[in-house]
């Protein structure tokens, strides 16, 4: 059970900047175009298993704010790249959101590349002015893979009990950032249902500088940091 817990958490991954603060808006992720990040993965006994570099491809002005796509690719232990996949998150009307998509592991979509793939998601909101305490949107994301139409797989997963849990600073390779952390539940369909829980720790314009994943006894099953950033 524990191994195919982890196969299902591995899916999921996880400017003008004058302009942009005109907007109201407070980024949690890289605005300006060219900003490279990379982030590296550890296993629950901090066994590095991976890494995800993510540079922001584009930062186009719409009427109420920006939308700002990204491209992620995934690399395993030896450098060797094992898939790639974009997303977006954008500023709309003072708030700062960002889709679901962006949870979806690129590595993953290596097993679905000769498949039709599909994918419904919807978007989560980051705080304008955190108070710890603060309650947020949940999120849900569904990929479907078919093959000669015929549905090969469908996994649903939905994000809730977001709350801002804290406000600390965070210390990784990359640097020291002041950070929010944000709390929720998790829970995962596909063929089974699994439920697991997390937290992350967000810099303003830098993205997550350091995630955890945990069972639903509280147990460490894995996390990430921040291990390099380049503006």
């Amino acid at each position: 059970m524990k191994k195919k817990i982890m196969m299902l958490i591995a899916l999921l991954g996880c400017t003008g900047l004058s302009t942009l603060v005109a907007q109201n808006c407070t980024a949690y992720y890289p605005v300006k175009q060219g900003t490279i990040t990379e982030v590296t993965s550890y296993d629950a006994k901090s066994k590095v298993t991976g890494s995800t570099q993510s540079t922001v491809i584009s930062n186009t002005s719409t009427a109420d704010g920006y939308v700002v796509t990204i491209k992620s690719e995934s690399f395993d232990t030896k450098g060797v790249s094992s898939g790639s996949g974009e997303y977006s998150y954008s500023c709309a009307g003072g708030k700062f959101l960002i889709n679901m998509k962006s949870f979806f592991d690129p590595k993953a979509m290596a097993a679905y590349k000769d498949m039709d793939v599909t994918m419904d998601a919807t978007d989560i909101d980051m705080p304008v002015n955190p108070t710890v305490g603060e309650t947020l949107k949940e999120g849900s994301f569904t990929m479907t893979a078919s093959s000669n139409g015929f549905q090969v797989m469908k996994m649903t997963v939905r994000m809730y009990n977001r709350k801002v849990a804290a406000i600390e600073t965070i210390t990784t390779a990359a640097g020291t950032f002041e950070c929010i952390k944000i709390t929720y539940d998790l829970s995962t369909d596909a063929m089974f249902k699994i439920d697991t829980k997390g937290a992350e720790w967000y810099a303003k314009e830098v993205g997550a500088v350091k995630t955890e994943t945990y069972d639903v006894n509280g147990k460490l099953m894995g996390s990430s940091q921040l291990t390099k950033i380049t503006r």
